[in-house]
């Protein structure tokens, strides 16, 4: 699979005071005295109104916010934000469009863009369609990345710029210390995972004369808690891909089967824990920071961010992060779509060709060299200090209240290597690079299947309940593949259809 993943990643050139980042690029606006890409002369601030998810206990105060202000004087805008909390984000969009009231510019999750009130609004002309426009902005042209642009197309049509996250972002986060105390090494394959669940859960790895603990925290997510990455693995599809002709969703091949047949194993042994069927949202890390668990599937990314309970009760606790699995077929892991979504305009409430280039132009600059730090650090003397000529936050809460919500505002490099980064810092974005070299596709991800887009919900609900009750005994083979036949019999089917046929249609071209 050819990613074009640098190119996505890298867009922007520090000067080697500030920030060190993969690869070359272009050259960047410099503030309000440049001209934007769209050929205007600045002028007053462009007013641009945005809904924004947030995901903090409260939204951030933009009225008293320092970075705030120097976001909207550096890229002479004047910002309004409509913040949603992220939980019922999906609600708050669906809500709006239908309202015929809406911002200029409006985030659209990426498990959200799919759904038939999104596919619908853009097949019916409701967003302005910006690819003709993204090489005439110097910082957008270059962010540009093959994968996700396709990704985020309807029907080869570009209706928004995504927030770009990195390909290789999904793996096992594992307890360092455990192996050490049990004299392991990291697992390489599917049963190096077993037999480390096995010791971890049987050899009291965390040295207290217990029996409390276990190897495998698991919730019911195929994608981020580890079925997928196995069946990757295991020289399975991503999600869904090609089968004699055909798209084909992973949990009907053998190498599906075949992990869930490990994870019933598993659970029967008492090697995950019990109540992985009922274990939601951020309960997923629960077991871990407890102490009772000692790996997890999970965007690896997290091993900065989810696990300070564990090392506040554990301060010996050491964390690291797998290296790709290997199978039948080498070294494999699964792709995500490349983004968290993009951001739309409405051409109700965006409504003319120059008012759309003003906004693309805020986005632009966001991605210049000063406001991506601004974005990543915060301001110097207040969340971060210059040190060896390279950013380092030390004001964390500050940052987290003040800067981090408002990266949601912009688009972003999928990650910046930074010379002082923390040593897990520096692991998670080398694991990023090295997974690059092993990413399987969902071949979905760029397809479009209005059956799926209405029966999405209803259809997944039918294969995880196949997978729950396999996975906890409850259901044999036979009785797995009837749930299947339901699954393909009430629009399954259908949507294997759409997808070849739109697979087969890009094979063409």
């Amino acid at each position: 699979m050819k990613t074009n993943l640098r190119k996505g990643i890298a867009l922007t050139c520090l000067a080697a005071t500030t920030l060190v980042v993969i690869q070359g690029c272009g050259s960047a606006s410099q503030g309000n005295n440049s001209s934007s890409a769209a050929g205007n002369a600045p002028s007053g601030p462009t007013e641009i109104s945005m809904m924004v998810p947030f995901y903090n206990a409260q939204p951030p105060a933009t009225d008293t916010n320092d970075v705030f202000k120097k976001i909207q004087e550096y890229t002479n805008t004047n910002i309004k934000v409509i913040w949603s909390p992220d939980a019922s984000y999906a609600d708050k969009l669906s809500v709006t469009l239908a309202s015929g009231s809406l911002p200029k510019a409006i985030v659209v999750p990426a498990e959200s863009m799919k759904k038939p009130f999104i596919v619908n609004a853009a097949q019916a002309g409701a967003f302005w369609e910006i690819g003709s426009y993204l090489k005439d902005f110097p910082n957008l042209k270059t962010y540009v990345n093959d994968v996700a642009i396709a990704n985020t197309s309807f029907d080869g049509k570009v209706y928004g710029l995504y927030r770009a996250r990195p390909l290789g972002r999904i793996g096992l986060i594992i307890r360092q210390d455990w192996l050490d105390n049990l004299g392991l090494q990291m697992p390489k394959t599917m049963d190096d995972f077993y037999n480390v669940a096995k010791a971890f859960t049987t050899q009291d790895p965390d040295k207290n004369g217990k029996d409390d603990t276990y190897g495998f925290a698991y919730a019911d997510d195929p994608f981020y808690a580890g079925i997928n990455t196995l069946v990757t693995a295991n020289g399975g599809f991503n999600g869904w891909g090609v089968k004699d002709g055909k798209v084909t969703p992973d949990f009907i091949t053998p190498q599906y089967m075949d992990v869930m047949k490990l994870f019933g194993k598993m659970y029967q042994e008492k090697l995950l824990n019990q109540d992985f069927a009922i274990v939601k949202g951020s309960q997923k890390y629960d077991a871990f920071n407890q102490g009772k668990a000692g790996m997890m599937f999970t965007s690896i990314d997290n091993i900065t961010l989810k696990y300070n309970d564990l090392l506040k009760l554990t301060p010996s606790a050491k964390l690291n992060i797998a290296p790709t699995f290997t199978g039948p077929s080498g070294q494999k892991t699964n792709s995500t779509p490349g983004h968290q979504g993009v951001f739309m305009f409405p051409k109700s409430s965006v409504t003319s060709e120059a008012e759309l280039k003003k906004i693309l132009a805020y986005f632009d600059k966001m991605l210049d060299p000063q406001m991506v730090q601004l974005q990543m650090f915060g301001i110097e003397g207040k969340h971060m200090k210059m040190e060896n000529g390279s950013p380092m936050i030390t004001d964390a809460k500050a940052f987290a209240d003040e800067v981090s919500p408002l990266q949601y505002m912009a688009i972003q490099p999928a990650w910046v290597a930074n010379p002082n980064d923390a040593p897990l810092t520096k692991l998670y974005k080398q694991r990023f690079e090295e997974n690059e070299k092993f990413l399987v596709a969902n071949v979905t991800d760029p397809l479009i299947s209005q059956t799926y887009s209405e029966k999405g919900t209803e259809l997944d609900k039918i294969a995880q309940d196949a997978r729950v009750k396999f996975v906890m005994g409850q259901i044999d083979e036979a009785g797995y593949n009837k749930l299947v036949s339901d699954w393909k019999t009430k629009g399954g089917d259908k949507v294997i259809e759409e997808y070849s046929a739109a697979y087969n249609k890009t094979q063409k071209k």
